[in-house]
């Protein structure tokens, strides 16, 4: 990365001499230009004193040899060259302007030449050599007034100063520009492609560590769809079989990239450890704060553990779940804080019968990232679909649902992980 970016300034510079060629297009239509000028004013002054008639039609030929040589070699990199000679041509007629004493006369016209040529040179790009030009020209023309007129004429030199000047910046900036454009679309393209690289790792952890997409337990069947966020890649999901019944665990670890990833999937090797060890939710919760508090950080999630007929849950701070039974959608409340908000947290388990056929719908919030960005409406939203699409069966309502709630034509920032369970009979409630 460091060696393309120090090799900006080199190819922005070969770039420019390249771009130089087109200028001498316009070079030589300038010489083309003075040509002519100078044979109508020659033609203008054919009634001047003898000595001075000769001055406009000697530029004339002079303008008009460079004009078909640099024509001849305009495929050639010669256009600094070129504007040396352009300016030599006119500081000759200068000079032959002093000798002939009209230098406050004619030699203030051909003065004036030097300015569109100081303009074209700035195409060039190159400061350097707009300088030069100024600092030679500021000189040679200060030598001849002081020969000529004894005394400097101050505006015009203060007039051939700022061309410099402005010249000067057109041919700094441009250059300046592009080589910061170029850097910053550089390192651009390079973040873009390290986060794009990230964002497909992130799809592989959570491949890799969550459970497959469906997944069948004792008495449950799960289906789950999962998205990556652009920005944030906290979710984490997991379906397990502990003593006193299958257990599905939805959370939300706040955080970025790779890092949160990795974390997420601690959290959820925790749970799934403690899970096997501990008989009751809250005391799973209870390890898990201590782990959080002690990190001072906080974790939204829901277990939900099903013992014979009985949902058991506790929503520490996450988004209410919904049962999707005959009857309406119904929203089970959120009934602990958030992991890790407190020393000391009372997870009290909810318990509510749960017939075989009725389904929970789990969710995180980037699952509505594209219909609502407040939370309530999020949540009156994938009531909505609960609703629309409860009927159907448990893969077609996930996926449903997940791509509903997905932004049109780009990526959602955060995570997303939609989950729907059913509860089918065990197999000791089938003999029975």
């Amino acid at each position: 990365m460091k060696k393309i970016l120090d090799q900006i300034p080199q190819s922005t510079d070969s770039t420019f001499r390249q771009f130089a060629f087109s200028a001498g297009k316009s070079a030589n239509l300038l010489r083309w230009f003075y040509c002519l000028m100078f044979a109508v004013s020659s033609l203008w002054s054919l009634n001047d004193n003898a000595p001075t008639i000769f001055i406009y039609p000697v530029l004339t030929v002079l303008w008009l040899t460079v004009a078909m040589l640099f024509g001849y070699f305009h495929k050639s990199d010669v256009f600094i060259l070129s504007i040396w000679i352009d300016l030599a041509i006119i500081t000759t007629g200068l000079l032959l302007c002093a000798v002939f004493g009209v230098f406050n006369a004619k030699g203030f016209n051909i003065f004036l030449c030097y300015f569109p040529v100081m303009a074209i040179a700035t195409r060039r790009y190159n400061l350097l050599f707009v300088l030069q030009i100024g600092a030679g020209l500021l000189a040679m023309y200060a030598v001849l007034s002081l020969w000529t007129l004894q005394t400097l004429p101050i505006p015009r030199l203060f007039a051939l100063a700022a061309m410099t000047l402005v010249c000067a910046a057109l041919a700094k900036k441009p250059k300046a520009e592009v080589v910061e454009m170029t850097r910053t679309a550089v390192m651009e393209a390079y973040a873009l492609g390290a986060h794009e690289k990230e964002v497909e790792l992130l799809a592989v952890m959570h491949k890799q560590f969550y459970p497959p997409a469906q997944y069948e337990l004792p008495g449950l069947y799960a289906s789950y769809k999962h998205g990556v966020g652009t920005d944030t890649s906290g979710d984490f999901y997991y379906a397990l079989e502990t003593r006193q019944g299958p257990l599905v665990v939805l959370g939300d670890l706040p955080g970025k990239g790779l890092d949160a990833a990795l974390a997420a999937t601690q959290l959820q090797q925790f749970i799934s450890e403690t899970a096997q060890e501990k008989e009751k939710l809250s005391e799973i919760l209870m390890e898990l704060n201590a782990v959080m508090w002690a990190k001072k950080q906080t974790v939204s999630c829901i277990l939900a553990r099903w013992e014979g007929t009985n949902l058991h849950y506790v929503n520490a701070g996450h988004l209410p779940a919904i049962r999707i039974s005959k009857r309406e959608p119904e929203l089970l409340p959120v009934n602990a804080p958030a992991v890790g908000a407190a020393e000391t947290i009372d997870f009290a388990e909810a318990v509510l019968e749960f017939p075989k056929g009725d389904l929970l719908l789990l969710y995180t919030d980037g699952a509505y990232a594209g219909l609502a960005q407040e939370q309530q409406a999020g949540i009156a939203e994938m009531m909505r679909l609960a609703e629309q699409f409860g009927n159907g069966e448990v893969n077609t309502i996930c996926h449903r649902v997940f791509d509903c709630g997905q932004p049109e034509y780009k990526k959602a920032p955060d995570d997303s992980t939609v989950v729907i369970v059913r509860r089918q009979e065990y197999a000791a409630e089938a003999k029975g």
